[in-house]
């Protein structure tokens, strides 16, 4: 697994690429998590989707366990409640 970041006019045509798992944005900038970052990358230049400011970065074990339990959201609103 990999996090993804990257700035784009068209976040909902790079979410929709191979392998993501989980997508948050935020204006054009789009954060994703990824099964592999660098297949992703392939994927994101051959699409030609314009893109800026690429960061890839392998996920935390955190990040990861959320991901494939599917409890990231869960776990968010818990943390908000908390607050």
């Amino acid at each position: 697994m990999s996090q993804v970041q990257l700035s784009t006019p068209t976040p909902d045509s790079a979410a929709s690429l191979p392998g993501v798992t989980h997508r948050e944005a935020h204006d054009r900038r789009l954060a994703l998590t990824v099964t592999d970052g660098d297949e992703f990358v392939r994927a994101l230049v051959a699409s030609g989707i314009e893109f800026s400011d690429l960061t890839v970065r392998g996920a935390t074990l955190e990040e990861a366990f959320l991901t494939l339990t599917g409890t990231a959201a869960d776990a968010s609103a818990r943390t908000r409640e908390d607050a």
